[in-house]
């Protein structure tokens, strides 16, 4: 679903202010904690929101200690690049830390969003008791 969003928006008017390795990370951000939380909640036999919460929480606490991780490192400050060296042959990439900062922040909000869009589409499914 994420790659098709994003082979939608190629060409688009966000690519024209983002690359295009930009704009997929926007989707992957902002879709893929989505779909965590929505599938994650929408296969649960009970308790959907409180699924969702949880998933939700763990995408948070997974996004946080990323953005600690990365704040962390020799040098960095708001206005430093990252590095990410994959190895095996892969391309480096670089970010800058405000990327990083804006990914964790879209992440976060998409869950939020996600647990919205649970309560308000399985609210009935869940107040019914067999």
């Amino acid at each position: 679903m994420i790659a098709l969003c994003v082979g939608l928006a190629v060409g688009g008017p966000i690519v024209n202010l983002l690359s295009e390795a930009r704009t997929s990370q926007l989707f992957g951000t902002v879709l893929g904690p989505f779909a965590l939380v929505y599938a994650g909640a929408a296969v649960a036999p009970r308790h959907r929101l409180g699924a969702a919460i949880g998933l939700a929480t763990l995408h948070a606490l997974f996004a946080v200690s990323m953005v600690f991780w990365v704040t962390s490192m020799t040098g960095a400050s708001a206005g430093s690049t990252v590095v990410w060296d994959f190895g095996h042959g892969l391309d480096k990439q670089t970010d800058p830390m405000w990327w990083i900062l804006l990914s964790a922040v879209l992440g976060i909000a998409s869950t939020i969003v996600a647990c919205v869009a649970v309560d308000r589409r399985f609210r009935e499914d869940d107040s019914v008791t067999p």
